[in-house]
């Protein structure tokens, strides 16, 4: 059974190509394993982050009271995501230091496909 709270995860990776790296912030559903929203830049822009969430946010209008789940890096922790997040009635829920949010994944009753989420990786988590 899925938790009653609404829950989304986000991650940047980054992704080799010919002209360069690409720098892309995806936001899932937790409970439907959904890309609800993500953005792609040349660079590491201090609103990609944002500009994912906005997505994924204009994708489910109307919804409130949901827990937006990330790791403490720079963009997720500063004030304008925060504020952000604060004024469409979301939560903001990270991670421990050193505790990677790939385990608090693993942990929720609903983690059961290894590679689902992050791309880029060795072993393809």
């Amino acid at each position: 059974m899925g938790s009653a709270t609404p829950t989304w995860v986000s991650d940047i990776t980054y992704i080799a190509t010919k002209e360069g790296w690409l720098y892309l912030a995806v936001v899932l559903s937790i409970q439907t394993r959904q890309v609800l929203g993500y953005s792609l830049a040349d660079r590491m822009p201090d609103d990609l982050v944002e500009r994912a969430f906005i997505n994924a946010w204009n994708a489910c209008l109307g919804l409130y009271g949901v827990v937006f789940h990330s790791d403490q890096g720079r963009q997720y922790a500063s004030s304008k995501f925060r504020f952000a997040l604060a004024k469409k009635g979301f939560t903001q829920s990270m991670c421990r230091k050193g505790n990677s949010h790939r385990e608090w994944l693993r942990s929720t009753p609903r983690y059961t496909a290894p590679g689902l989420f992050f791309v880029g990786t060795r072993d393809g988590c």
